[in-house]
């Protein structure tokens, strides 16, 4: 598999802290009023360094168990339409569920995100991981795998009908009064799918980009094909290189086979922590890990695998766990099916396990100086790794900071990055091709 020649996009992946379960010990968090402005520092800091998005990632479910001291979670489109009014070219991509969410709610919320930052709104597409997100919704149990991705597919369509069913000029005010809205120009959908009935038009005027971004966060099988399908961009999380360079040409393959003439962007995940020196990487590290709670990342984990874990195992190896350590089903099943591989690949002990996933969460680390991983990013899109990264500092304050001024300015000198934004909206800034179109309207089944 060969690279790219295209420049490397990237992405900030907004966390309280930081990405490392330990960030919130070491940072200096009390400057920060609330989340929200948290976040709006970081999304100013991306803007900066002219990064072409920051994403925030959701669930509609409490987890009663601590992650770092981050335990809530805001609602991304609220928090994204916050940070629009203070910035002017990032992406704003956040995360909405299509088991949990209507499509015209999604619909009318993108757009008008779309409407307030002038083009920069994106979608990422899950279709929920936990069951106890269905009792939220007044609902027996959360619906199976492929259940859940046949209603994400729908509600897509869904979605960039209603997109679509303003004409650009339904309304204009180039036009003089009286004549700005042509009704002509507004027709309803009317779909009626498995999952979904809806009228339609939308009630606002067609987006500035026609289709905000969608991108797609998923592996399975069902994942792969709904992103390649439909998607602009695919998020996933990718720990060990040579399995990422396959799913990128996965990807781009079923693209193909569906007829696509531009394949999604990939946008793995990207753990950074940075030093000046080695040791100080090790230092830096090694004092992270002094906050990994064990008997809470245990019972996380003991969750995740539907077995009772204890800290009697931690000194075992997980290839003598191997037979407990499976994927029960809740949640993403091919992350956690990739987290048990890169264990056994690495010779893991148990208590290695849990400091590695509470460290990066199955996301490809990249731990050095300014300048090895500026290396190490070249070569990983060279290779075919990544159309773009989605960069997880380790800790916000300290390893954004340097991520911006020192390993951005490096990837710039390697040709791998612009030096200002190249266009006014998401979409062409991120250099994708236009939207795929909806099926034709009036498309009962």
């Amino acid at each position: 598999m060969t690279g790219t020649t295209e420049p490397l996009r990237l992405g900030l992946f907004l966390r309280p802290f930081g990405h490392h379960v330990g960030a919130a010990a070491v940072s200096d968090v009390t400057r920060f009023p609330n989340q929200v402005a948290m976040y709006a520092h970081y999304a100013r800091q991306a803007e900066g360094a002219h990064f072409e998005f920051v994403f925030l990632a959701d669930s509609l479910l409490h987890i009663p168990y601590a992650k770092g001291d981050f335990v809530s979670q805001v609602e991304p489109l609220t928090a994204l339409s916050a940070i629009a009014a203070l910035t002017s070219r990032v992406g704003l991509v956040g995360t909405i569920s299509t088991t949990y969410n209507a499509p015209f709610h999604i619909a009318r919320r993108l757009a008008a995100l779309d409407h307030l930052s002038g083009g920069r709104s994106g979608w990422n597409v899950v279709t929920s991981r936990h069951d106890g997100e269905a009792a939220n919704f007044g609902l027996p149990e959360h619906p199976g795998h492929g259940e859940r991705y046949a209603m994400a597919a729908e509600s897509i369509e869904i979605v960039r009908r209603l997109w679509s069913s303003w004409d650009a000029d339904a309304f204009s005010l180039d036009r003089p009064f009286g004549r700005r809205f042509d009704p002509a120009g507004v027709r309803p959908v009317d779909f009626t799918g498995e999952h979904f009935t809806v009228a339609g038009p939308l009630d606002l005027p067609r987006p500035p980009q026609t289709s905000p971004l969608i991108v797609q966060a998923g592996g399975s099988a069902d994942g792969v094909a709904l992103g390649s399908g439909q998607a602009d961009a695919v998020f996933t999380a990718q720990s060990d290189p040579e399995e990422g360079i396959e799913y990128r040409r996965r990807v781009r393959e079923a693209a193909a086979l569906a007829g696509r003439a531009h394949p999604p962007l990939v946008v793995p995940g990207l753990y950074v922590l940075l030093g000046s020196s080695e040791d100080e990487v090790r230092r830096r590290s090694d004092r992270l890990a002094e906050f990994v709670d064990y008997p809470a990342e245990l019972e996380r984990l003991s969750r995740q695998h539907g077995t009772e874990l204890s800290e009697d195992d931690l000194e075992r190896p997980v290839s003598a766990l191997e037979e407990i350590l499976v994927p029960t089903g809740k949640g993403s099943v091919w992350l956690q099916e990739a987290q048990i591989r890169d264990a056994l690949r690495r010779g893991f002990t148990l208590r290695d396990y849990v400091r590695d996933s509470a460290e990066r969460a199955s996301h490809l680390r990249l731990a050095g100086t300014p300048e090895q991983v500026a290396q190490s990013i070249a070569d990983l899109h060279r290779r075919g790794f990544a159309d773009g990264l989605n960069i997880k500092p380790a800790v916000m304050d300290t390893d954004l900071p340097a991520f911006l001024d020192e390993v951005v300015p490096a990837l710039r000198r390697a040709g791998l990055r612009p030096e200002g934004y190249t266009g006014a909206t998401l979409r062409e800034n991120l250099r994708v091709g236009p939207a795929a179109a909806p099926a034709a309207a009036g498309g009962d089944r």
